[in-house]
């Protein structure tokens, strides 16, 4: 089908082929992925003293090149910014590689619960606490206590927003134990189920999909003030599920699924980096289409690929392992 927004999907698609084309390229070298991970340190540095400048220091909103007017960027208790990814990403490096919990990851935990707690996303939150708290367990055995850990960095989250942020943050940091209680949660469900009831008009749109570049219209109710009932159009609503189906119908929700099924099982990656991307991809793909316009996501394809770990550390020709070999000759 003609869609005459094909290209939006496209331009992601192609950061998305060019980012794990140089991966790949890079990964063969000793050592590439401990030098992703500082590199990505760096960028939540970054990101994080963004949302520093724009929370403490009063700049007019104006300055600020993510601030577009919208809901996005419009709350009193967000701050519009970057994308916060990167504090997970290397939460998952870090369960990937099997490197320990150390006192610079204490600071970068930090700022990353502080970020995302301005950044004000709920899905990303969520995330975070339960990638963090796998990263905490070192051994599987140990999984079992998981929901523990998970109490207590939310406590942790709870504390610190009280101190720091609005009530209405406050508030919403409360729904991370149940967010299908969460009045964004309901909405986004709502238009799932508006959508679909417009997507099965015929058989090719179940099986086949719209194809891509196809935009989601419907119309919302406002039951607080009906005179702000309107129609919306969006690149696509918000949920990744919806996204594959939307544009490939059930054969390509099928293949897409599989796909993901083969990784989890059929790959040799740890069990904490399996239950931390089953994470990633259920509640990113649930809540939002990030999953499909952020490239960064491609490194979780990368890594559960990788069938050697090329870390300095676990790489067969580390030179310590090759002063040790010296020596027994």
């Amino acid at each position: 089908m003609n869609n005459s927004a094909a290209h939006i999907d496209y331009k992601f698609h192609l950061f998305t082929f060019y980012l794990l084309l140089m991966i790949r390229t890079f990964e063969r070298e000793v050592g590439f992925y401990e030098r992703l991970e500082k590199i990505l340190m760096l960028i939540c540095f970054i990101v994080f003293s963004y949302y520093l400048l724009f929370s403490f220091l009063n700049l007019p909103s104006s300055l600020n090149i993510y601030n577009r007017g919208t809901a996005a960027g419009g709350y009193s208790y967000r701050i519009a910014g970057p994308t916060t990814l990167a504090f997970i990403l290397v939460a998952c490096l870090k369960i990937w590689n099997k490197t320990k919990w150390n006192l610079i990851y204490t600071f970068t935990f930090l700022f990353g619960l502080i970020t995302i707690l301005l950044q004000g996303s709920l899905q990303y939150l969520m995330i975070y606490v339960i990638v963090n708290g796998l990263l905490f367990i070192k051994k599987d055995k140990w999984l079992i206590i998981l929901p523990i850990i998970f109490i207590a960095l939310f406590a942790i989250v709870a504390n610190t927003a009280q101190f720091f942020f609005n009530e209405k943050l406050t508030e919403k940091i409360g729904y991370i134990t149940k967010p299908w209680e969460y009045s964004t949660v309901k909405h986004r469900v709502e238009t799932v189920n508006l959508m679909l009831d417009k997507t099965t008009g015929s058989y090719q749109e179940i099986f086949f999909g719209s194809g891509v570049g196809v935009t989601s219209t419907y119309f919302e109710i406002n039951e607080i003030s009906p005179s702000l009932s309107r129609q919306r159009t969006f690149h696509e609503i918000d949920n990744g599920f919806y996204y594959v189906y939307h544009r490939f119908g059930l054969v390509g929700l099928s293949i897409f699924l599989l796909f993901h099924l083969y990784l989890l099982f059929g790959s040799k990656v740890n069990l904490r980096f399996k239950l931390a991307f089953l994470a990633i991809f259920l509640i990113s793909n649930l809540l939002s289409i990030h999953y499909f316009t952020n490239a960064f996501f491609v490194l979780f394809l990368i890594l559960f690929l990788n069938k050697h770990n090329r870390s300095a550390a676990n790489h067969p020709n580390n030179s310590k392992e090759i002063i040790a070999f010296k020596n027994q000759g």
